[in-house]
């Protein structure tokens, strides 16, 4: 007997070891796989967090550059054709006109730059003609238009945003308030006088 009692002793034995895990073992194992699940969800929602302000930001980008090259064509407009006499305003269909006027070999034009139909457009015509809106080119839409003369500045306000452009062709107003007199070719502004 003493050999089946130790042989009934080896195999108890070996049933208390392999047979069935602890109560706590199934805890230790699994609290690594949460912890990395908890990883992972925390990975993807600083992704889409990051995601979503890249998109934002290429949003804005966008919108900037857009309002940037809107009204930086009408300043490069302007520094293109600057020189003596050559802004003026006139009346568009729809309210005031920006003209710019080139004195050329065979007659003097004008880029007019007006609002119509919610767009603001461009028209390039001889100084004498009418204005045509069917003939002019759509730079872009804006329900807002307004531009003004300030010490030699030229200030264009749209709904795309505003640009200054420093006129060369300018005389400041003297010490006393006065300018150029319009008798002599100069056109005169609420604030400046234009050569």
């Amino acid at each position: 007997m003493t050999q089946l009692a130790k042989s009934a002793g080896t195999v108890s034995a070996g049933k208390t070891r392999g047979a069935r895990p602890e109560a706590g073992g199934s805890a230790k194992g699994i609290a690594p796989v949460l912890l990395f699940a908890l990883f992972v969800v925390l990975l993807l929602l600083v992704l889409a967090m990051g995601l979503r302000s890249f998109a934002a930001e290429v949003t804005a980008s966008n919108a900037s550059k857009d309002a940037r090259l809107s009204v930086g064509f009408i300043a490069n407009t302007v520094r293109g054709l600057d020189s003596t006499g050559f802004v003026r305003t006139g009346e568009g269909p729809e309210g005031k006109a920006l003209v710019l006027v080139e004195h050329v070999s065979v007659g003097d034009f004008e880029t007019r730059i007006y609002k119509h139909d919610g767009n603001l457009v461009q028209e390039y015509a001889p100084a004498d003609a009418p204005y045509s809106p069917e003939a002019a080119v759509a730079m872009f839409p804006t329900e807002k238009f307004e531009f003004f003369v300030e010490r030699g500045m030229l200030t264009v306000d749209t709904d795309k945003g505003d640009a200054s452009v420093a006129l060369r062709s300018v005389r400041p107003l003297d010490e006393t308030g006065g300018g150029a007199d319009p008798a002599d070719g100069a056109i005169v502004s609420e604030e400046v006088v234009l050569l």
